[in-house]
């Protein structure tokens, strides 16, 4: 449900790109084909979450796009996509830097996204320019208000060191990959209940973003583990495999220009408002 931007965040230089794109707003042909909206995948082919190291390899391939329930009644949602013109660098500069205010986040998805915080502490750590914009965004959490299956909601979207979230130091090393983590739950929640990662892959041609969540774990010691009585509605990975396709083919078609004009200007605290603790 699209609504328009305020007076306020019409000012706002990258405002421009709220309604860019939008008469081709949806999924493209191919990546429907491959993660079919209309029916659940079959769970035998899902990914568990405790094999997410192979994801790493960029040579992985296995026929896991979809989206489903499985057997012990946990969530999962598998995507690929191919941004051609697309750098790690820009994607890992996204990520620290649409969180900081409202607009940014609503140009991602116009239709789904209505609006974002960040605590006060971890406001100085996003905008810290003695960090590089990885360190800047783990460790730090996004207070997203977005459409979900239960209407307009707010959730916390906590993210992780690659590591601590459960990935082989070694193996990242050897395959130079870059992983972005996270946790989301209600804002209440110390841990949350939707692990989901976005593997990077870059190659001459343009970034490889495979993106996964499972529904119904929490990280705990570096490790992924069941939350007992945990039961996925089917309807939020119905919902989920759409608005993913939906948001992160539309910030393939923004993200080079966004970067391009604003990821050399530095962004001072006293300039944002966040969370009140």
């Amino acid at each position: 449900m699209k609504s328009e931007l305020t007076k306020e965040q019409k000012k706002m230089p990258y405002a421009k790109y709220f309604n860019m794109f939008t008469e081709d707003y949806g999924i493209p042909n191919d990546l429907l084909q491959r993660i079919h909206p209309a029916r659940p995948m079959d769970p035998a082919k899902a990914l568990p979450i405790t094999q997410m190291n192979r994801l790493l390899d960029p040579e992985y391939a296995a026929d896991d796009e979809g989206y489903c329930v499985l057997p012990d009644q946990t969530g999962y949602v598998a995507e690929k996509l191919f941004y051609p013109g697309v750098t790690k660098e820009m994607f890992e500069w996204w990520f620290a830097w649409h969180g900081l205010e409202d607009t940014r986040y609503r140009i991602w998805d116009p239709k789904g996204h209505y609006g974002i915080k960040v605590s006060k502490k971890h406001l100085l750590q996003r905008t810290d320019p003695e960090k590089n914009w990885k360190e800047r965004n783990c460790n730090t959490s996004d207070f997203v208000m977005a459409y979900t299956v239960d209407g307009i909601s707010v959730v916390k979207i906590a993210f992780f060191n690659p590591v601590d979230f459960g990935f082989d130091a070694g193996l990242l090393k050897k395959y130079d990959a870059s992983v972005i983590c996270a946790v989301s739950g209600s804002p209440d929640e110390y841990a949350g209940s939707g692990p989901s990662i976005r593997v990077l892959h870059e190659t001459a041609e343009g970034l490889h973003v495979w993106t996964y969540f499972w529904y119904g774990y929490m990280i705990v010691n570096k490790t992924p583990v069941r939350i007992e009585g945990f039961q996925c509605d089917p309807e939020v990975v119905k919902l989920q495999v759409v608005h993913c396709a939906e948001e992160y083919t539309r910030l393939g078609r923004i993200l080079p220009l966004v970067y391009a004009e604003n990821h050399d200007i530095i962004d001072k605290p006293e300039n944002f408002t966040t969370m009140p603790f």
